[in-house]
């Protein structure tokens, strides 16, 4: 009987170790060229190194002018339209005009403005010169509509997120998703990004500081996050009734020999 209670212990420490999570894999930005521990505080500093988005063909540009005549023959949609977010997510194309194919975005009473290859600082300069040609002061805004995020995998809300802010980061992007589950493998996040005509992969580890040097710290518009589970999970959660049915088949059958012998 002795040895029957040791057995049981051990696999119930077993199952319980089994469903145990490091603290190491889920602290984000952790020094390990100094190999100090996770929860070690020191002020860093790091380069904030960011590509700047560049506009191609299909994106959507909204363009909005402070001038009355010009921001009259630019509003394609009534005030309540655009006030209704929702509306302009869904349906970017409705409230902005389209990047052609050979990098021109046709504007009323602007005309034609090559903007492709440009960030959205650069083609904002490009239209207020060419609005600058037929108004006096048109004071000319510009932005991306169809910039969004999207988080899938391990996430708490994953999702497809539109973003307002050009300079979002990965940490950003995790928010929008609240945050990553305690089972998620944040070692390896997957970014997929598109760029002319191809798909690019990247992996970046979110629990080392280095991250902050990296350049894919900072999203690109339409990046997508794909956060994947530890291997550990299935032990931890949703087969955890499995494993202990299985313990307690095989206790059972333990039981049945030891009444049996003796």
């Amino acid at each position: 009987m002795k040895t029957f209670s040791k057995f049981f212990f051990v696999i119930a420490v077993g199952a319980l170790m089994a469903s145990c999570i490091s603290n190491k894999r889920i602290v984000y930005v952790q020094d390990y060229d100094q190999k100090k521990p996770h929860n070690y505080l020191a002020d860093t500093v790091f380069s904030a190194l960011q590509e700047d988005y560049k506009i191609e063909a299909g994106d959507v540009l909204y363009v909005k002018s402070d001038h009355p005549q010009l921001s009259q023959s630019l509003g394609r949609l009534d005030e309540n339209f655009m006030n209704d977010t929702r509306i302009v997510q869904m349906l970017p194309i409705l409230a902005g005009f389209t990047v052609a194919e050979d990098g021109t975005v046709d504007l009323p009473t602007i005309g034609t403005v090559p903007v492709g290859g440009l960030t959205i600082f650069d083609a904002h300069l490009a239209i207020d010169r060419a609005a600058s040609r037929v108004f006096s002061e048109p004071a000319i805004k510009v932005f991306l509509l169809n910039y969004f995020v999207t988080v899938l995998g391990e996430v708490n809300r994953p999702g497809r997120y539109p973003v307002y802010n050009h300079k979002l980061n990965i940490f950003e992007a995790m928010g929008l998703a609240n945050d990553a589950t305690d089972f998620a493998s944040r070692e390896e996040v997957k970014i997929i990004r598109n760029r002319d005509g191809k798909n690019h992969l990247y992996s970046v580890d979110l629990t080392d500081q280095n991250l902050l040097d990296n350049p894919n710290f900072f999203l690109q518009p339409n990046d997508v996050l794909l956060v994947k589970p530890q291997k550990r999970k299935k032990y931890a959660t949703r087969d955890v009734n499995n494993v202990f049915n299985a313990i307690g088949l095989l206790l059972s059958a333990i039981t049945i020999y030891i009444l049996i012998a003796d």
